[in-house]
């Protein structure tokens, strides 16, 4: 199928091009499923607009900064009506994913949080990788609602657990990382966020662990509060 999304002044088609079969080479481009919109030509008093406004995001950004948008239409029931995030790396579309809107008993209905371009290769991936690129540091954090609260130079490991891919790219890319995982991703990522330590240490980097209050995720705080807690956390740790 094809999307065709519509901005301001900008109208663009994309085919969907096939995931890779395995695991080598490049990831390759991807295109959305289905047919939808950009999250700002969705209208005010649609459920999907609604909750993130509930959730203090603001729809007209995360269209305008992520491409963040809805699917309309789709072969694929299950992504009717969900908001549709893209995943850039390195300049071009490789994954995307179809979050539900709205937070219900996800066990008790068998309704599936997140669904992913099939085959999609997450564990390469990191989201917001482009833009946080710019930034001499990144924060690591777990899920994409994270990098929108923190925005750049925040990126999500799109999943509970630091691997092995995701933290090689991290350390080529960066000399200073702040780690703000949840306490459940933090402890399956522990190994890996030991080796990542050992590593940005031997090339005179660092690595900063922040503990959010309460076990909370970023996305459940203002942006204004993780700001100073990112601050605070980087003068304690003496990162200039």
């Amino acid at each position: 199928t094809i999307l065709s999304f519509v901005n301001p002044g900008v109208h663009f088609t994309v085919q969907p091009a096939k995931a890779e079969a395995d695991d080598g080479g490049p990831l390759q481009a991807v295109g959305y499923p289905g047919s939808g919109r950009l999250l700002s030509q969705v209208e005010k008093d649609h459920p999907a607009y609604q909750y993130l406004v509930s959730r203090r995001f603001d729809p007209e950004k995360l269209a305008r900064e992520f491409g963040v948008g809805l699917v309309d239409t789709d072969t694929e029931a299950n992504l009717v009506g969900r908001i549709i995030v893209p995943i850039h790396m390195h300049g071009q579309m490789v994954g995307w994913q179809g979050r539900y809107p709205g937070d219900i008993d996800w066990k008790g209905t068998g309704i599936r949080k997140y669904w992913n371009l099939p085959h999609m290769k997450k564990s390469r991936m990191l989201y917001g990788y482009d833009q946080a690129r710019a930034f001499p540091y990144c924060i690591v954090v777990e899920g994409v609602t994270d990098v929108w609260r923190v925005g750049p130079p925040a990126v999500c490991i799109l999943g509970n657990s630091l691997n092995f891919a995701q933290r090689r790219l991290i350390c080529t890319t960066w000399q200073t990382v702040f780690v703000m995982l949840d306490p459940d991703a933090m402890e399956k990522s522990r190994i890996a966020v030991h080796e990542l330590k050992n590593h940005l240490r031997e090339a005179g980097g660092q690595v900063v662990e922040i503990t959010l209050p309460g076990g909370k995720d970023p996305a459940d705080f203002d942006a204004r509060d993780l700001q100073w807690i990112i601050a605070d956390a980087s003068e304690k740790a003496g990162v200039t």
